[in-house]
């Protein structure tokens, strides 16, 4: 049907090496076409041929690639460098080191609540049948460092709000806060969702995730292994939280209680936002039996969170 170049042009006979069967050369039958087909001799060799304006501009298009990504690669190379020698803590202003304690009982802290440049505005949507109880926390818990300032404002999918949730309001009478918060109580599933910047910025979805977001703002990446237990701890909260049977709840408490052993706080000594996330979540999953243990460790974190009727 179609008449097409050969690729290579061999001048030469070539010699078949003998094999085992023998098959009729298909090529050798004479066909009837009207196309006149021009001898091997008379075509050209297409490897002898010279390389026409499109070859050449596909050639400068692969190297202007090639220099793209070795620009590329010595970038990734020198971020790894400065990645590798530890960037320095940003250190807080005079005014704020003014009013942060003497001593901290925490960890030490590299950086405060900044995203994209601007200090405390976030977005945290939620559900009035599934409260974050960990935000009435929060400011107690990082007195040190979080002021934390809720302004809630209720979706017109959401008819009226439960009394017991008036404790939020109270948040915004925060005084000097550092972090804006905007609570919006709209008809949505069990995990709110965290907002920076509606733009550049991911949701966070989760109230557990929010809590271990909030906590990296602040205190960023310090020991690996207390960051590693802290997020065990965090995600065993994440689970009873979206535990659907009672069995899987109480399997999640009993492993809060062996995780909070014998000491005063899940997080050793000293209270921690691994505390606010699992009270928070035992707050908002009633059914479930506490030991003994356990329920002497609620009562404390009532009375640190100061919660009252909440």
């Amino acid at each position: 049907m179609y008449n097409l170049k050969p690729l290579v042009h061999f001048p030469d006979p070539v010699e078949l090496t003998p094999t085992m069967y023998g098959m009729k050369n298909i090529y050798s039958t004479n066909f009837s076409s009207s196309v006149v087909t021009r001898p091997l001799q008379s075509l050209p060799n297409i490897l002898e041929q010279k390389s026409n304006s499109e070859v050449e501009d596909l050639r400068k298009r692969q190297e202007g690639i090639l220099k793209q990504l070795n620009f590329l690669k010595e970038q990734m190379l020198s971020l790894r460098e400065e990645l590798s020698k530890g960037a320095p803590c940003q250190k807080f202003p005079d005014e704020m080191n003014n009013n942060l304690s003497e001593t901290i009982s925490q960890k030490d802290i590299c950086v405060k609540p900044q995203w994209n440049g601007v200090a405390g505005e976030i977005v945290i949507s939620v559900s009035p049948e599934h409260p974050p109880y960990s935000l009435l926390a929060l400011n107690r818990l990082w007195a040190d460092v979080l002021r934390l300032n809720v302004v809630c404002h209720t979706h017109s999918s959401v008819v009226s709000l439960p009394p017991h949730l008036s404790c939020f309001s109270r948040l915004s009478l925060t005084n000097s806060p550092n972090v804006q918060a905007r609570l919006i109580w709209t008809s949505m599933g069990p995990d709110c969702e965290l907002a920076v910047s509606p733009v550049s910025h991911s949701r966070i979805r989760g109230e557990i995730n929010v809590l271990r977001f909030l906590h990296r703002s602040i205190y960023g990446f310090s020991d690996p292994i207390d960051d590693v237990q802290l997020d065990h701890i965090l995600d065993v909260c994440h689970r009873l939280a979206h535990s659907h049977t009672l069995r899987d709840k109480q399997m999640n408490v009993r492993a809060l209680n062996a995780l909070l052993g014998r000491s005063r706080w899940l997080g050793g000594d000293n209270m921690s936002v691994a505390d606010v996330a699992a009270w928070s979540v035992i707050k908002s999953t009633p059914g479930v039996e506490l030991s003994q243990n356990m329920t002497r460790w609620n009562t404390l974190c009532a009375q640190a969170f100061d919660i009252g009727g909440a």
